[in-house]
């Protein structure tokens, strides 16, 4: 083995080393945390410390195909295609299928044209079931106005 390459061998396991150290303390200190938290009744913030430890951190991709499927990965030509495609679902010279927007009103129900207008007793009934204790009397003279 040569000098360099033993150098940089050792070199590289000095610095695993120094993270796997550094990411025990840094568990300890979580786990410290968590456990002050339980211990002042903070559940909301313990629940947070311990998601975060125990999280796999994803490595982000940022990786897009173009119009025509080609791989792009430069983080420049990816925003710029970005902005594209969005241009493209705004833009107002869509080309729409005439059978899809048939095949959707042949779907969707009838609209009920003789539909009873809704009682003003039914609004009163739905307000009294509310959770919010509104006042009846202020919102039924308001609809009766």
């Amino acid at each position: 083995m040569t000098v360099e390459r033993e150098r940089n061998c050792n070199l590289c396991s000095a610095t695993k080393r120094s993270a796997k150290i550094d990411k025990e303390r840094w568990i300890e200190e979580q786990c410290k945390n968590i456990q002050h938290y339980f211990g002042e009744r903070k559940t909301r913030e313990a629940y947070r410390l311990l998601k975060a430890v125990k999280a796999k951190q994803q490595p982000r991709i940022s990786v897009i195909k173009d119009k025509e499927g080609h791989v792009i990965n430069d983080k420049e030509q990816v925003s710029e295609r970005w902005a594209q495609y969005c241009e493209e679902l705004y833009s107002d010279n869509h080309s729409q299928d005439e059978s899809v927007i048939h095949e959707l009103a042949n779907i969707s129900p009838p609209i009920a044209i003789n539909e009873p207008e809704i009682l003003l007793s039914e609004v009163e009934w739905a307000i009294a079931k509310l959770r919010n204790n509104i006042n009846v009397l202020e919102l039924t003279a308001f609809l009766r106005s």
